[in-house]
């Protein structure tokens, strides 16, 4: 596909592109596929270049929101991990009486 650049930032149609539904486009053969003729029938809007940057802006920052979410979470996720382990292997060991708990 051919950007004419003044009108249409590339990671704008990017963004777009990645909420095309492809399953609906799609050619129904043994290996899915879009053909060209396909993508020409989907309609993008096409904002102004300044909304455009601000579309990029909000999902750049968004984005990352979203993966530092993640980190934090599987972070935690670790070391709740490890707490587990530790944990049986002190009950295993002994070294904690696992008697109270049941009777909780």
């Amino acid at each position: 596909t051919k950007i004419n650049e003044k009108l249409v930032s590339p990671l704008y149609f990017y963004f777009l592109c990645c909420n095309i539904p492809f399953g609906f486009y799609s050619s129904k053969t043994a290996l899915p596929s879009m053909t060209q003729t396909d993508l020409y029938e989907v309609k993008f809007a096409k904002p102004s270049k300044e909304e455009q940057e601000k579309n990029i802006t909000f999902i750049k920052t968004e984005t990352t929101k979203i993966e530092k979410t993640i980190t934090t979470i599987e972070k935690e996720i670790a070391l709740v991990e490890e707490y587990k382990t530790a944990l049986i292997a002190e009950a295993v060991t002994g070294k904690i009486d696992v008697r109270k708990w049941s009777e909780l």
